[in-house]
């Protein structure tokens, strides 16, 4: 099961798109949290495989928080979101270990789409690991 934590401060988002992505893939477990120190707080108790992220958020950025991610949760691939679109948005996202960039509206199926190369690329490292672990 592919555990996912979608993180915006706009709550109606956040809820929906967790509800639509629950409903679309009963392989999928899905949280949504609506800042970046309450998401912070959840990976402490719980490893999440993608984390799906609004980029402008209050107290904490999405750069900042994702960089946060990578520190706490190296393994974790992540998807950032935004309204926000522009080139140095992408590239900070980029540079701080996203995997994936997608502008609001998006059609769900995009974001499912995302997710699920999300994971399959999140399995190989995985496996990777494992069989590294295996020889030594």
């Amino acid at each position: 099961m592919t555990k996912v934590m979608v993180v915006d401060d706009e709550i109606y988002f956040a809820t929906n798109i967790a509800q639509l992505l629950r409903a679309n893939d009963e392989g999928m477990d899905v949280l949504a949290v609506y800042s970046a120190g309450e998401a912070l707080k959840e990976l402490d108790n719980t490893f999440y495989d993608i984390i799906v992220t609004d980029v402008r958020m209050p107290k904490m950025s999405g750069i900042e928080f994702i960089g946060a991610i990578k520190k706490k949760r190296p393994e974790t691939s992540i998807i950032v979101m935004t309204a926000y679109g522009a080139q140095d948005i992408m590239e900070n996202a980029f540079n701080t270990g996203t995997l994936f960039y997608i502008e609001k509206p998006f059609r769900i199926e995009k974001l499912e789409a995302l997710i699920s190369f999300a994971s399959q690329v999140h399995r190989k490292k995985s496996s990777k690991k494992k069989r590294a672990h295996a020889k030594t």
